[in-house]
């Protein structure tokens, strides 16, 4: 949540948008958040990438709170890559995407077990 509240409260950052599976619990005047689960398909809330100058993707899951394999390489890969295509396929949007590797930024470690 911390690079979330930088940018919100911070001075550097003139609007934030966040897509997120529940609301958010900060309301800030330059917060524009839209609630939304389907990670694979941002057609319902594409608004959101138009005209943005960086995407920082801030979503992943520890290894260890999922069931297998291929529940992890969903919600770590293919949500990202998800999100990388949507972004980049709205013209005049800028090609700026970061990702953040969440479960190190909340554990600072890399997860235990191997995939």
């Amino acid at each position: 949540m911390k690079p979330f509240n930088a940018l919100v409260f911070g001075s550097t950052v003139g609007e934030v948008r966040s897509i997120s599976r529940r609301p958010v619990k900060v309301a800030h005047p330059k917060l524009k958040a839209c609630v939304h689960a389907g990670y694979l398909n941002y057609t319902p809330v594409e608004a959101a990438f138009t005209g943005i100058d960086l995407c920082l993707f801030c979503l992943g899951v520890s290894v260890s709170r999922v069931s297998g394999e291929a529940e992890y390489r969903v919600i770590t890969h293919d949500y990202a890559i998800a999100t990388f295509r949507r972004k980049n396929g709205i013209p005049g949007t800028s090609r700026h995407f970061t990702t953040v590797a969440v479960g190190m930024a909340v554990t600072g470690h890399p997860p235990h077990r191997p995939v």
